[in-house]
């Protein structure tokens, strides 16, 4: 009983321990200032927060459209508590990662010496944590090692069960199954990349050694806890989407749901995919926990092959090295000795990604907007690709935004949301503003003539932020229709 006890406090020991020394890597790294967070993550927050929806139209580009609910809380924080402060908690939070990885592990080593066992699982924890993804995310809104923490509670829960020897309990087996799904299940609702986890964690319940009736009633209790989980952070989201523009899943998989606001296509992002057989075999590296671990990269080697959604392997691959140790090495002590050396150069060899950072200050994003007396009723353009969005809580919530050119949409497209833009800067009134980027490669000239418009450079005024010093309004006007007709038709040609 002494034991158990000890093992207990041990174990809320090490977890707080996770959540503060994490916090502090998190502060040390500096202030998170990556591309996803000044695109979409706050201002999805914010528009979620405000009914902007439809008000605005794509300032966050196609990921004005994703599900919001796990910005809000970061959006909060970031709001309310100075910035050094909110990358500790988000820092913190990141970090019970370890503990979930040092916990799978031990759970795992059932058969190793005490002392062996707990020295391994530390390395373990250590070594999932400094990995070259999940070290550069900590403090930043990628989420990536946000889900993880759904993805590892799920396949501890599975575990566990599998190591207390309850495994032909039928009863428990069904609970348990329910509830790693519904964990996978909230996950892939709030980052919609998870699905591979959960995909890959129905069909590994196969593996267990159970009769195939429990088997197969396994995977459906768990895909019923996914789509549960789901339903629980996203479906209201879904709703809002077909309410809106006649999708669930709004502008993605359009060739199936085919939305008119939308083209009939698919979006996807090709750029990271394996380029011939040997990146198939060799692309960035007995039992459930195998099964889960190969089929999950091979799902995401399939689906996307970005390096940030695998965090949750990157996190679990120490455990999978053990795994092919023991299997090679049957002995404890050997076992202990070169799992323990690997783990030790990985950490000295490991390079961490850079996604940006900057130093702390007393204003996350730093924006201060040119003092003019016509911005609260304006309408302002935005024509560029760079992510930009993050300033727009700083305007006034009557100033309306409407992106007529980004990496999804295109002036010269023909559908009901290019058509909602055409009517917007038709009958949106005289006070007009370009979003301007003195160094952009876009045409800013032939993107408005599309709708009408031109722009007056020498009326600019300067916006500052911390991320960007060459962001200008730009007065826009109209000019007469015939000029524009004929420009435009001049440059299709």
């Amino acid at each position: 009983m002494t034991g158990r006890s000890n093992r207990k406090s041990f174990d809320l020991l090490l977890l707080v321990l996770s959540f503060l020394g994490s916090g502090v890597v998190s502060v040390f790294l500096g202030q998170d200032g990556n591309w996803d967070l000044r695109n979409y993550h706050f201002y999805n927050a914010y528009s979620f927060l405000n009914g902007r929806l439809t008000y605005d139209i794509a300032p966050a580009q196609v990921q004005s459209f994703h599900n919001p609910l796990m910005d809000v809380p970061f959006y909060w924080m970031m709001t309310h508590l100075k910035p050094v402060l909110y990358g500790f908690l988000v820092g913190g939070m990141q970090g019970f990662n370890f503990w979930l990885v040092y916990k799978i592990t031990y759970t795992i080593l059932n058969d190793l010496s005490e002392t062996r066992r707990q020295l391994l699982s530390l390395a373990s924890g250590l070594a999932g944590y400094y990995g070259a993804a999940n070290l550069s995310e900590i403090g930043t809104t990628f989420y990536d090692n946000v889900t993880s923490l759904f993805v590892l509670s799920a396949l501890l829960l599975i575990i566990s069960w599998i190591s207390s020897g309850q495994l032909r309990s039928e009863n428990v087996s069904r609970k348990n199954a329910v509830i790693a799904g519904f964990l996978l299940g909230c996950g892939t609702g709030l980052k919609l990349p998870a699905a591979i986890y959960s995909l890959a964690f129905a069909v590994s319940l196969l593996s267990l050694k159970s009769q195939w009736k429990a088997k197969f009633s396994n995977v459906l209790l768990s895909s019923l806890g996914i789509c549960l989980g789901i339903l629980t952070t996203m479906g209201y989201w879904m709703t809002v989407l077909w309410k809106n523009f006649r999708s669930p899943l709004f502008p993605y998989y359009n060739k199936i749901f085919r939305s008119p606001y939308y083209k009939f296509s698919n979006i996807h992002d090709d750029r990271f995919f394996p380029r011939d057989k040997y990146q198939v075999l060799f692309y960035p590296f007995h039992t459930f926990f195998v099964v889960f671990f190969v089929l999950s990269y091979v799902i995401w080697q399939h689906m996307f092959s970005i390096y940030r959604y695998i965090v949750p392997l990157e996190l679990l691959s120490p455990v999978f090295i053990i795994l092919v140790m023991r299997y090679i090495f049957p002995s404890g002590r050997i076992l202990f000795r070169v799992s323990l050396g690997i783990f030790v150069v990985m950490i000295l060899t490991m390079s961490p990604m850079n996604w940006g950072r900057v130093p702390w200050t007393e204003s996350y994003f730093g924006v201060k907007l040119p003092a003019l007396t016509n911005i609260a009723d304006a309408t302002v353009i935005m024509a560029d690709n760079e992510p930009l969005s993050y300033i727009i809580p700083s305007f006034p919530e009557r100033t309306r935004f409407v992106s007529v050119k980004n990496n999804f949409m295109r002036p010269d497209l023909h559908n009901m949301l290019q058509e909602k833009i055409r009517d917007t800067l038709r009958t949106c009134g005289k006070r007009i503003y370009l979003l301007y980027r003195s160094r952009s490669r876009e045409d800013y000239v032939s993107i408005l003539a599309y709708y009408n418009l031109k722009m007056d450079r020498k009326s600019a005024a300067k916006i500052f932020t911390k991320f960007d010093n060459d962001l200008y309004l730009v007065p826009v006007s109209r000019i007469q229709t015939t000029m524009s007709v004929a420009h435009v038709a001049g440059l299709r040609r």
